[in-house]
């Protein structure tokens, strides 16, 4: 039986890339190494010490079809915008404090 439950709007919601292509890709270049999977458990863990996860939701995703390789890429909700060249959690984690604020 499917069960239906309320949902609590965030405040915020990250997408972060962690798409890793491999060596024969036509495009070279991808998220990871520069954001990895480890990155974004790293950003729930410090939401989670914060008291912040019921205000953010982080999701892991693939390619967010914006690839640069300046770094990692991340998209944003509610405010539909994208983040380009993330180098680490440390900045992901800014992006963060930012949006609260």
């Amino acid at each position: 039986m499917i069960e239906e439950i309320e949902y609590i709007k965030p405040k915020l919601h990250l997408f972060i890339c962690c798409n890793e292509r491999g060596k024969d890709s036509p495009l070279k270049i991808s998220c990871s190494p520069t954001i990895t999977a480890e990155n974004v458990a790293e950003v729930k863990k410090w939401i989670v010490e914060h008291g912040l996860y019921r205000e953010i939701l982080i999701t892991k995703t693939g390619c967010l079809g914006k690839c640069t390789s300046k770094g990692g890429v991340i998209l944003s909700y509610p405010e539909n915008k994208y983040y380009l060249g993330i180098q680490n959690t440390k900045e992901i984690i800014e992006i963060i404090q930012k949006k609260l604020n």
